[in-house]
């Protein structure tokens, strides 16, 4: 059973042969996590994991996503782009060479 009296929830229980327990919760703090869901545990291009950030960025979340490409490989964002804009003549993926088009 279980009663709210405003900032304080109050749970009344009974165990079998036991006496009615009362608990009250005066203070809960919420934690969550969150993890990418991604083909690999790192970056193939900084080898830094996925559930951190790349090297140019402080904190991992949504100002370092990650990215995948029509060839199934996932990279950060940022080191994906620098790859791109280092090679000279055709944008290809680091892992496998093929031509690099961004998965949609």
């Amino acid at each position: 059973m279980c009663r709210n009296s405003g900032n304080v929830l109050c749970l009344h229980f009974k165990i079998q042969g036991t006496r009615e327990m009362k608990v009250k919760i005066k203070q809960w703090n919420g934690v969550a996590s969150w993890l990418w869901m991604a083909n690999d545990e790192n970056c193939g291009i900084c080898r830094m994991s996925f559930n951190g950030c790349c090297p140019d960025c402080k904190v991992p979340g949504d100002d370092c996503p990650l990215v995948w490409g029509q060839c199934s490989h996932c990279f950060h964002m940022h080191c994906i782009l620098k790859w791109l804009n280092s090679q000279q003549v055709q944008q290809q993926c680091p892992m496998c060479r093929q031509e690099w088009k961004f998965k949609e």
